[in-house]
């Protein structure tokens, strides 16, 4: 039986492929143990449908478990086109027992089940449910397009996405002043396993703060995308805590004082070392300290402003 893939379910990693190989290759395909399962119909419809074959690394090499890969390509919805909805890593490692082995299992139709979406859920968010037992990555619920509950929270990764920033930094920035937002507590929240924190506020004010920061660090002379990582986002969450920030204007002029100078100053670690979170807030809080104290030309050599809000 010929199975497709769908766009937003798990990525399938080469090393979990290569278990279920080892396994099967053990123990044959035990369908006691788990039948390969697949959906068809309309609510494949609109869906981004992936074609898949095995195929040699371009290394020149010949095929092997060390040196296969997986080819995919997006192709036209049919009405009987069947789609797995578990089981995605064995079906490839059968692929792979077939190319490696000549083991024709996968040809058997006993080895399939269908099963049903049921009405009115969307199919990917059917097989993420069934899933739920495996523990999926948090890139795995971001390729998902669902919805994770929280209008907030859907716009906070739709601007990741926007800016190419990982979801955490952007986390971060809209929970200045509140609780901490995890991927791992929005990856429950995808799974409809828990709701947000009532620590946690988010609103459309956060939301448009966030906006901001992320619009002046797009704008910034110096702050490249390599230098704002969660370990950054994570300093400027303690900043304001410890400084008992409430005006969102004065994150704004920490952020745009920031200089070449001031950045190997204050946030370059020893050699060998990377700049952890701790040292980030003990930056800012210095370049906030000298903001009051005016001291412009320490802090930078351009007029800092507020941003809009």
């Amino acid at each position: 039986m010929e199975l497709f893939l769908i766009k937003g379910n798990r990525e399938i990693a080469t090393a979990r492929v290569n278990e279920s190989y080892n396994r099967l290759k053990s123990k044959g395909f035990i369908k006691e143990v788990g039948m390969i399962e697949y959906v068809t119909g309309n609510c494949l419809e609109g869906k981004k449908i992936l074609s898949v074959r095995i195929e040699e690394k371009v290394n020149g090499k010949p095929l092997s478990l060390t040196n296969w890969r997986l080819a995919m390509e997006e192709v036209p919805y049919t009405a009987d086109m069947k789609v797995c909805a578990d089981g995605q890593g064995r079906y490839v490692a059968l692929m792979l027992k077939k190319r490696l082995d000549n083991d024709n299992t996968i040809d058997d139709d006993s080895i399939y089940r269908q099963v049903t979406v049921p009405t009115e859920m969307d199919v990917i968010e059917f097989i993420m449910l069934k899933n739920i037992g495996e523990s999926w990555a948090y890139k795995d619920f971001k390729n998902t397009n669902i919805s994770s509950g929280n209008s907030f929270l859907d716009r906070l990764d739709d601007m990741a996405k926007e800016y190419d920033l990982k979801n955490q930094i952007v986390y971060d920035f809209a929970t200045l002043g509140t609780g901490n937002l995890t991927c791992a507590l929005a990856r429950k929240l995808y799974g409809k396993s828990k709701e947000l924190n009532p620590n946690i506020k988010l609103n459309d004010e956060l939301i448009n703060r966030t906006v901001n920061l992320l619009n002046i660090i797009k704008d910034h002379p110096i702050l490249a995308k390599d230098r704002i990582s969660t370990r950054f986002s994570g300093g400027l969450k303690k900043f304001y805590k410890d400084n008992e920030i409430t005006n969102p204007n004065d994150v704004y002029s920490v952020i745009r004082a920031i200089t070449s100078d001031v950045w190997k100053e204050l946030f370059i670690a020893e050699r060998g070392t990377s700049a952890e979170a701790e040292k980030y807030a003990e930056g800012l809080t210095k370049i906030y300290e000298r903001i009051n104290l005016q001291e412009p030309a320490t802090v930078a050599p351009f007029r800092i402003e507020a941003a809009a809000v």
